[in-house]
């Protein structure tokens, strides 16, 4: 089924029954039935033809009509999807009627549809600017971007609320931020899953620069990569748990990065037990493994070392080819964050030593590290000097060549090439 079929995607929807794929052809889509959008519990798959970028819900919401995209509100679970649409302008505001103040984009109450392969952008609301999820909905939310979304109170992006355990991973959050707590996600008696997701830039202007923890929550972020995070109290996260809470408030953060906050130290922690596997906190302006944290520093594979981004200016987050959050330069043996390498730290092609000068004590450097366990090059791509993917015996008779015999000039490898042995 497709629009050309219905008059709008919420005929559409009317008209399927369980099991059906409704198609969105291409175009930008408006005004009634196309927005506020309400499954009413059935199975069906709502997909754009040829994606996102080029398929668009634009609410129109503002603050005489407030509008959002999606109401889930009927039971639906996983049989239930929405796949490859951008929404846009979607605007849940309404301080004297608390539903409505609920997700800018997506409001799941006891509902977990998947939603999958969606750009979020220009949404507002008071709590989760693109998306709200209550009393014990859980949806999967895959492969979306989150751009410019705003939260008056409670979540620039997300916000979890009395069970809402969605599990959201592959996600990137761009630039979204809160009038008050929570730049990206907010969380209060939950425990959502946010597994290798990127959380670029997020604001706060209180509490908790990306993400904001209360009471009774056990989230686990895994493999995460937070940047530039900006926050009043916790300039990137805050954790709370109140007196007299039944459960605690323990977060785990697994093979996260957490970087260059600005602010206030990146943690903000009161009566809760955060813990922490793999991690690298740094470059926090007032500090990164301080307080109550500070003992979970240097053990159980937690550091604080530069990740090395390739290109932080074009908010570019994939790793420079030496990183100490790549698999093979730390001790986990795992990557750390969400984004691998993506760029070389050759500069000069054979400089084993890193002295920015190619002869022979570049040939000699390797012996040593190869034969006498001698210390690991500082980049091991320049090492490679005949580009082959490791560093041997062969690269070093490789710059003799070169120095000596008019050989060839060494070359960099592939980005990501590279392991040292």
């Amino acid at each position: 089924m497709s629009p050309d079929d219905q008059p709008t995607i919420q005929a559409g929807i009317d008209a399927a029954i369980q099991g059906d794929t409704v198609l969105v052809a291409d175009g930008t889509y408006t005004g009634p039935g196309n927005r506020d959008i309400n499954f009413s519990g059935k199975g069906v798959v709502l997909k754009s033809e040829n994606g996102p970028e080029v398929t668009i819900i634009d609410c129109q919401g503002d603050s005489l009509n407030p509008r959002r995209g999606f109401n889930f509100n009927s039971g639906e679970d996983t049989l239930t999807k929405i796949e490859g649409l951008q929404i846009i302008n979607g605007f849940s505001v309404n301080f004297s009627l608390y539903n409505i103040d609920q997700g800018g984009a997506v409001r799941c109450f006891s509902s977990s549809p998947v939603i999958r392969n969606c750009l979020f952008s220009s949404n507002s609301s008071v709590r989760g600017g693109a998306i709200y999820c209550k009393n014990s909905a859980s949806p999967l939310i895959e492969s979306c971007e989150f751009s410019n979304n705003f939260s008056y109170h409670y979540g620039g992006s997300l916000y979890c609320e009395d069970g809402g355990n969605p599990v959201v991973s592959n996600c990137a959050f761009n630039n979204c931020s809160s009038g008050a707590h929570a730049g990206s996600i907010c969380i209060a008696r939950s425990s959502p899953t946010i597994r290798n997701c990127v959380l670029l830039r997020p604001i706060a202007l209180q509490n908790g620069g990306a993400v904001f923890i209360q009471d009774d929550s056990k989230p686990i972020f895994e493999g995460c990569t937070f940047y530039g995070a900006s926050g009043g109290t916790g300039s990137s996260f805050f954790i709370n748990q109140r007196p007299g809470k039944p459960s605690p408030t323990e977060p785990l953060f697994s093979k996260c990065i957490i970087s260059f906050g600005t602010g206030d130290s990146a943690f903000y922690i009161s009566g809760a037990a955060p813990s922490f596997l793999c991690t690298n906190i740094f470059g926090t302006i007032e500090g990164d493994w301080s307080g109550p944290i500070a003992s979970q520093f240097g053990i159980d594979g937690n550091f604080s070392l530069n990740p090395r981004f390739c290109d932080t200016a074009s908010d570019t987050l994939s790793l420079i080819s030496d990183s100490p959050c790549l698999p093979e330069l730390n001790s986990c043996l795992l990557l750390i964050g969400a984004i691998g390498s993506g760029c070389s730290c050759c500069d000069e092609p054979g400089d084993a030593d890193d002295n920015s000068d190619v002869n022979v004590g570049d040939a000699t450097y390797i012996v040593k590290y190869i034969f006498q366990s001698g210390t690991a090059p500082p980049c091991c791509d320049q090492s490679d000097a005949d580009g082959g993917g490791d560093v041997n015996i062969g690269d070093a008779n490789f710059i003799v060549e070169f120095i000596f015999q008019s050989g060839a000039a060494p070359i960099c490898p592939n980005p990501g090439l590279l392991a040292c042995p």
